[in-house]
């Protein structure tokens, strides 16, 4: 019991790192490709300046229920996916 919860925890692990490294390849794309428009371009600064007053708010409430949230996903699909096989086998 003790190795597959502990299976089911590095599992866990594995979906919070895939889905930041998504996250940051995502950003990365989004980045390259952007092209600014100069005729629009005074609604987005206007709308980004009442959204975030400085730099990146990081709301640590959100951080831990993302993680843990994924966390305990990576879990469950671990605890589904080995029961399915055992009913296979």
């Amino acid at each position: 019991m003790k190795r597959s919860v502990v299976r089911a925890f590095l599992v866990g692990v594995a979906f919070v790192f895939v889905y930041y490294i998504i996250l940051a390849l995502r950003g990365m794309y989004l980045t390259n490709n952007y092209v600014p428009d100069i005729i629009n371009s005074y609604d987005s600064v206007d709308y980004l300046q009442q959204k975030v007053a400085f730099g990146i708010a990081i709301e640590p409430v959100r951080m831990v229920l993302e993680v843990s949230g994924l966390l305990l996903f990576g879990m469950a699909i671990y605890f589904v996916v080995r029961k399915l096989r055992r009913r296979a086998n």
